[in-house]
């Protein structure tokens, strides 16, 4: 029944679109949307490896695809899937909680309680209602599977049981590498709870634990493949030194704990880090750095004292902690008091108020009636937070509406309205919102996509056709060389300002000097696309508009060399072609790169590059 209503309580997430993360890791991820099996599995969960992020979570990724698949590419039916499929889980998930809240809870009472609880919870709004939060889901899912059905095999001696744990394990892991923490608190219950010795978990009792680790190495070593450099490191946080990674995690700790009991933010991450603070959180500077660490300690080690006389609470302090640890910032994968970070916590935490409320009736009898009116008082005001909260997903500009709610300043949030008010054709209001976001980050690196966004408002006018005559394009142009003062190799302001001045230079009203100057200018933006981009595979796309702008301003030398570069990247394509769209468009490529050399041949090139020019074409047809 609880499982139930935990699904009815984010059914109507069926309607939202994408917001904020979906739409790189799902509406416009290529190896999505086109169900590329092989992608999934052998690729980082974020496209391209945006940000460096140490990512591998297949079966999210697969699950992703196979909703597309089913709807062959129809993205509002894929959505609602996504969606319906994130409100089943989340169900599944508080069933996986009641066998181990029913262990610890010792009643099927408690239990419902602990389960219900974790149900209403609002942090779980960041979980459930972005698409992205499949991650999340799939992590716990597995892991609370693991757990209950290890503990089963501790009480029965069934080695179906453990046969379950590791396929929940490879569940988890496959999810998100955030279940990977769970495991270590099956020694710590070993210990705490069966009173196993540490000497009798290396001997018999240790055998059980043969299974999970053989799942936990082919992981490992299947993250490795994948992943690479960024196997166990996040680009942004890897260079913190080992004491400032103490004091991170120990401020990120205690927020933690105060959004896991008073989760009244929407969106924590995002309304409290400074917009240029990818990541991180500023760390604490001098004494406080000491404070810090002083105040985590009691949090941190304070079950150590309650394992011999009060077992079962230190082992609800222990796992309630667990979970944040590996993203508090103590390892260097990245981290900070994120509220997808607590789902798991949330579920033994759960357990762990319903102990405490059992302790406290048992202590006080006359408490009997209060508390569960108290609950049920906090349920209430649990399931309206959760309502509101949910609501704020519904698509992009509320999500980053709501972040301004909380956080006024903030650059990213404001910048996120005006690309939402845009998608939507409404250019006037939309760039009101970017011209803000212009002004609340001023000149620092960050702010060139703002201006690229501005810009990109400019390239259509009162009629709404793109680079039509009535566009401002001189505004777009100056806008996309403002975006690259700012940062040098932003390569869609190159790109734009390359599309934008070639535009302009079409115009009747124009001189032929003035033509030419944006023709020119067009030309070295592409080439400084180049430059700064050099390996992206689609690069032979820039080399051949270098070639048509250099025919036009009467450079044929140059023309020639980027057609012969063009054709070079192209032949070089074949790999992912042949991975993706098969033979025949292999031999369309093909064709492609040969026409671009025959193209330069015909433009009449001096005897050595002629012939350097022919050996390119016969190695071309030889492929």
């Amino acid at each position: 029944m609880i499982g139930a209503l935990a699904t009815l309580l984010y059914a109507h997430t069926e309607s939202y679109d994408f917001t904020f993360d979906d739409v790189a890791v799902v509406q416009l991820n290529p190896v999505v949307r086109n169900a590329w099996w092989w992608d999934a599995v052998s690729g980082p969960y974020w496209p391209e490896q945006m940000s460096g992020a140490n990512n591998w979570r297949p079966f999210a990724t697969l699950s992703f695809a196979f909703e597309w698949w089913v709807v062959d590419g129809e993205e509002k039916a894929a959505l609602a899937r996504h969606h319906s499929g994130n409100a089943a889980l989340y169900g599944l998930t508080v069933l996986a909680l009641f066998p181990i809240a029913r262990r610890w809870c010792r009643s099927v009472k408690g239990a419902w309680a602990a389960c219900a609880i974790f149900a209403v919870h609002p942090a779980h709004t960041q979980v459930v209602a972005p698409v992205v939060g499949r991650t999340d889901l799939l992590a716990a899912l597995g892991g609370l599977t693991m757990c209950a059905a290890f503990w089963r095999f501790r009480e029965s001696e069934n080695w179906r049981w453990l046969a379950l744990a590791r396929r929940g394990l490879a569940l988890g892991l496959g999810g998100k590498e955030s279940a990977a923490a769970l495991v270590l608190l099956l020694p710590v219950a070993d210990i705490l709870w069966h009173r196993l010795g540490v000497r009798e978990l290396f001997g018999r009792a240790g055998i059980a634990y043969v299974p999970l680790v053989a799942v936990s190495v082919l992981y490992i070593s299947l993250r490795v493949a994948v992943l690479g450099d960024h196997t166990f490191t996040h680009e942004e946080a890897w260079s913190l030194g080992w004491l400032d990674r103490l004091v991170f995690a120990a401020r990120n700790s205690w927020l933690s704990l105060g959004l896991l009991l008073f989760p009244l933010r929407f969106h924590h991450v995002l309304t409290t880090l400074p917009t240029e603070a990818a990541v991180l959180y500023p760390l604490p500077d001098g004494l406080m750095k000491g404070v810090w660490l002083a105040a985590a300690i009691p949090l941190w080690l304070g079950f150590a004292p309650l394992a011999k006389t009060a077992p079962r609470a230190a082992l609800l302090w222990f796992a309630t902690l667990l979970p944040w640890v590996p993203t508090s910032g103590l390892l260097p994968i990245g981290g900070g008091a994120s509220m997808r970070f607590l789902f798991l916590s949330s579920a033994f935490g759960a357990c762990a108020v319903v102990v405490f409320a059992q302790w406290l009736v048992t202590r006080r009898p006359s408490l009997r009636a209060a508390v569960p009116v108290a609950g049920a008082v906090w349920g209430v005001v649990f399931v309206v937070l959760s309502w509101v909260q949910t609501s704020h997903w519904r698509n992009n500009e509320t999500f980053f509406r709501s972040i301004l709610d909380e956080e006024p300043r903030s650059a990213a949030a404001t910048n996120g309205v005006g690309i939402a008010l845009a998608s939507k054709g409404e250019r006037m209001e939309a760039r009101q919102w970017f011209e803000r976001a212009i002004d609340l980050a001023g000149d620092a690196p960050y702010s060139f996509k703002f201006r690229e966004n501005l810009a990109m408002t400019f390239e259509a006018g009162p009629s709404g056709r793109r680079f039509g005559a009535d566009a401002p394009l001189e505004r777009a142009v100056a806008l996309y060389e403002d975006a690259l003062r700012v940062k040098p190799d932003a390569l869609r302001a190159d790109l734009s300002l390359a599309r934008a001045s070639t535009e302009l230079a079409k115009r009747d009203a124009l001189s032929e000097v003035e033509k030419k100057r944006h023709l020119r200018r067009a030309l070295e933006s592409l080439r400084n696309a180049l430059d700064h981009h050099g390996d992206s595979p689609g690069r032979f796309v820039w080399h051949q508009g270098v070639s048509e702008l250099a025919v036009v301003l009467g450079d044929d030398a140059l023309a020639r060399r980027h057609l012969s570069l063009a054709a070079a990247v192209r032949a070089d394509r074949k790999p992912w072609v042949l991975d993706h769209q098969g033979r025949l468009e292999w031999s369309r490529e093909k064709q492609r790169a040969i026409f671009l050399v025959e193209e330069a041949l015909s433009m009449a090139p001096p005897p050595d590059e002629e012939q350097r020019l022919r050996n390119q074409l016969r190695d071309l047809r030889a492929l």
